[in-house]
């Protein structure tokens, strides 16, 4: 869901100027690594993951602030001209990674499966993830062309709500 409405807010702020290359490149890239996070998870094992768990929440919370906080200041100083913001290559790979990466827990709960039980639950969560960030995408992207100068703000203001949730549920 975190990368289905990192889709929407993505979506929102680039409204009808976004291409949908751009949108199967964000799904396919949500998707890659919310699979491959949970097969890193079952390979390394409890020790390392218990390790790295305690900083994920930190992780997520400083990268989707400083994006959700970059689109608000954006969308507020841009009034009368909107300009979105395209996301690059790079910003798409750690938004992924960001969000997938409390995902190498869940391979913790494969312990007991086969290789081929893992694959298939990869594959699962791949399309499932693929399917969910587009259908964001185009939800914002349909939102994004009624709200005009609001919409880089809006998509801004779920990516901190979302970071400060993820970040709270995390260390209650």
């Amino acid at each position: 869901m975190d990368a289905c409405i990192i889709s929407l807010s993505s979506g929102i702020n680039l409204g009808c100027s976004v291409k949908i290359s751009k949108l199967c490149l964000m799904a396919l890239s949500f998707a890659f690594f919310q699979a491959v996070m949970p097969i890193i998870g079952f390979f390394l094992g409890f020790a390392v993951v218990e390790y790295i768990k305690r900083f994920i929440p930190y992780m997520v919370l400083v990268f989707l602030l400083f994006f959700g906080v970059r689109m608000i200041i954006s969308g507020i100083l841009n009034k009368e001209k909107v300009r979105p913001v395209n996301l690059s290559f790079w910003q798409i790979l750690c938004l992924s990674f960001v969000t997938s990466i409390d995902s190498l827990s869940i391979g913790l709960t494969f312990a007991e499966y086969s290789y081929m039980m893992l694959f298939v639950s990869a594959v699962m969560i791949a399309v499932t993830n693929f399917i969910l960030s587009i259908v964001g995408a185009l939800i914002g992207k349909r939102f994004g062309k009624s709200s005009k100068n609001k919409a880089e703000i809006i998509g801004g203001v779920i990516l901190v709500v979302m970071a400060i949730e993820i970040f709270l549920l995390s260390i209650l």
